[in-house]
């Protein structure tokens, strides 16, 4: 996750439900009855389906489905699977099926596969996947590769990315989003070859999410918890008490949330997890099983660390993705191996993944990592590797026989006056346009970028970066031109003349202009001194107060700070967390995000005009449309708001995110958006990577 919200997933999840709930109440009080958009309103790639009011939900990935979509949304163009008599597999599985030991690749592959697109070419079967990982802990690795959600992010045209179906086959929005039906692939099978239904839906739906000693999390909407209702053996309708017309972001950036590690979305695997659970398995089998994982109680089976559940640890756990583990942590080398049932296949019909294993060695410390990086022995792998190394990484490329893809960061370190500071005088100036644009231009940030960044990432506005649906290059440099001079002439026009004996500026009750940063102890500022320096060419006295976490955490949410030394990330797919554009993530404007979020019991209502009003008028509208279009176009809104006023003082974005990646490894995009909400690494498709020495 991103540095901010490490540990913070189910928090975030229930504030976003909240944002949600919030709104459609606010909509209801309004008079009018909502009627939300049907999909998220993310770009049209140039390939897709111009979304209109008459034209589909989605278009389907490869042949027709069953469910005929009914709304409009943007979506790829489909992609038809080849016929049955040209699926290939991989020369691994043949000699099993020549020896009657698995099924032809035609039998493991469901009626209508989904096509996964390619990046360089056509790959070729084989080989291994050399990967790092540092403990037990270290699932993470291993889940944003393996991750198949019900509705992925499409990649296909990485500038404007949409949405696509992936081991649903289809799904429809009802006009009033308050009912999502979904259709699996027919013929999809888990890793172990047992038929996917809609028993696993049911299975996951009855037992598994409304069991509070398995799941802990609940999908909210409107209040109340929502409900899956089964149609027939492939269909399933999930119904919401509230409309929400942006479910499908948080699907496909969080899927049906935790605990599960891998997170399909709403199944999982009832024939086999039926025999762990008191419910359906007898007191000796549970407290045989349990004694032989070595854990305390059935409960300790399940989670995304459970003896059973976890498909990190259990070589026995059925899954949807595309490598299935053989040697689970601890061990020196973990090792993955295809799954023979993989439901994707290329446009030629041959049968995912490419990679025949992967295998995760273990290492102690960062200097080992660099090491295995510069020594050619990591085939491709991100995690682990830290920018601040990225010229030792490029030096050894050829000695290496690698190169270095660098996808970029959407999170961005920055400083955030508080327009609620209890400070009379600082209050008013920070609400101030002319006050933020003198704390702007006084920066030079291309000095910071090359000292606090090391020469890395780009000078910027705290704003949507390219290759992101929201992105808006006046934004993105607004208010960034180094001018010392005029910054001065903008404080001196706003009055503040005075100085005092070391050249601040004196306020109108005559104390030095100052402003206190706070700060996490745990994350440095590098770019700190550099400001302070600025701001004091320009007579502020600018100073970093850090302190441990928790106080950190109490201070902001109780909005007491001047200035806030923090992470602006979230900045990608607004509507799967549209927090920090709405403010109410407690970080620009504290106490009216709790205003807001309270309905008006707690915080304090912002003026009737001031500009957040327009924010929050726009996401009623993101919420309130059967447009996906008008959609898009009101969290465009939001975006054009704070580009109109900049209340947050970006300084250097779009760090680097090297990925390393062999020389005879092929299809690893480069230059893609890292994104917690995409997914990270996953959004590549590691399943079409391919090795051109495979042995």
């Amino acid at each position: 996750m991103s540095k901010r919200d490490h540990g913070q997933f189910a928090p975030r999840m229930m504030r976003i439900a909240s944002i949600v709930i919030l709104f459609s109440m606010l909509l209801s009080a309004c008079g009018g009855q909502a009627t939300p958009t049907a999909a998220p309103p993310t770009a049209v790639p140039p390939t897709a389906v111009p979304p209109t009011k008459a034209a589909a939900t989605v278009a389907p990935t490869a042949a027709p489905a069953t469910v005929a979509p009914t709304t409009a949304a943007p979506t790829t163009a489909p992609t038809t699977a080849p016929a049955a008599a040209t699926y290939k597999e991989a020369p691994m599985l043949d000699k099993l099926v020549a020896a009657g030991s698995l099924p032809p690749v035609e039998q493991r592959l469901p009626k209508n596969p989904r096509v996964l697109p390619v990046f360089e070419k056509i790959g070729t079967y084989g080989g291994t996947w050399h990967r790092a990982y540092n403990g037990i802990g270290d699932r993470n690795g291993l889940r944003k590769l393996e991750e198949e959600f019900l509705v992925e992010w499409d990649p296909s045209n990485p500038d404007k990315i949409g949405f696509v179906a992936n081991w649903c086959d289809d799904y429809k929005i009802s006009p009033d989003a308050t009912v999502y039906t979904f259709h699996i692939r027919e013929g999809l099978k888990w890793s172990d070859g047992v038929p996917v239904t809609t028993d696993d839906v049911k299975f996951w739906y009855e037992d598994y999410y409304p069991n509070k000693d398995l799941n802990t999390s609940q999908l909210l909407r409107g209040g109340k918890p929502i409900e899956v209702e089964i149609t027939d053996q492939f269909t399933f309708d999930v119904k919401l008490a509230a409309p929400d017309p942006l479910f499908l972001s948080q699907l496909a950036s969080s899927s049906s949330g935790e605990p599960d590690l891998l997170r399909p979305g709403f199944i999982l695997p009832a024939h086999y997890l039926k025999k762990f659970l008191p419910k359906y398995a007898s007191q000796a089998d549970l407290d045989k099983i349990v004694a032989d994982k070595k854990v305390k109680s059935w409960k300790e089976l399940f989670g995304d660390l459970g003896a059973i559940e976890s498909a990190w640890l259990n070589p026995d756990m059925p899954t949807l993705s595309a490598w299935v583990v053989k040697v689970p942590p601890p061990a020196e080398q973990v090792v993955f191996e295809r799954n023979p049932y993989y439901f994707a296949v290329d446009k030629e019909g041959n049968q995912l993944p490419y990679i025949d294993k992967l295998t995760f060695d273990l290492y102690q410390d960062q200097q080992t990592v660099d090491l295995w990086v510069v020594q050619g022995k990591l085939d491709e792998q991100a995690r682990h590797l830290n920018a601040s190394s990225l010229p030792l990484y490029k030096q050894n490329e050829q000695k290496g026989n690698y190169h270095m893809n660098i996808w970029r960061s959407t999170q961005m370190f920055v400083l955030l006056p508080n327009l609620n500071v209890e400070d009379p005088t600082l209050n008013k100036l920070f609400n101030d346009a002319n006050f933020r644009q003198a704390l702007n231009i006084s920066i030079n940030r291309d000095e910071v970028q090359q000292i606090a960044w090391n020469g890395f990432g780009k000078p910027r506005q705290a704003s949507p970066v390219p290759g992101t649906p929201y992105y808006d290059a006046e934004f993105s440099s607004k208010w960034t031109q180094f001018d010392s001079a005029a910054a001065n002439k903008l404080l001196d026009d706003l009055g503040l003349t005075k100085k005092d004996a070391d050249g601040y500026r004196l306020r109108d009750d005559g104390k030095r202009l100052a402003i206190t940063a706070l700060g996490d102890a745990d994350t440095p500022c590098t770019f700190c001194e550099l400001v302070q320096k600025y701001w004091k060419d320009i007579g502020i006295d600018f100073q970093l107060k850090s302190v441990d976490r928790t106080l950190f955490d109490q201070t902001q949410q109780n909005g007491k700070q001047d200035m806030l030394v923090w992470w602006w990330d979230r900045n990608n797919i607004i509507e799967a967390d549209p927090s920090n554009y709405l403010g109410t993530d407690g970080l620009w404007a504290p106490l009216w995000g709790q205003w807001l979020l309270s309905g008006g019991t707690k915080g304090q209502e912002p003026p009737k005009d001031h500009p957040i009003r327009q924010i929050w008028d726009a996401y009623k509208k993101a919420t309130s449309t059967s447009d996906p279009a008008e959609a898009q176009k009101a969290i465009q809104e939001m975006v054009t708001v704070h580009k109109n006023n900049v209340w947050v003082v970006g300084l250097v974005g779009e760090d680097p995110v090297p990925y390393v990646v062999s020389n005879h490894m092929h299809n690893v995009p480069d230059n893609f958006v890292q994104d917690e909400a995409f997914r990270e690494e996953g959004l590549a498709q590691p399943a079409q990577f391919f090795l051109d020495n495979a042995q």
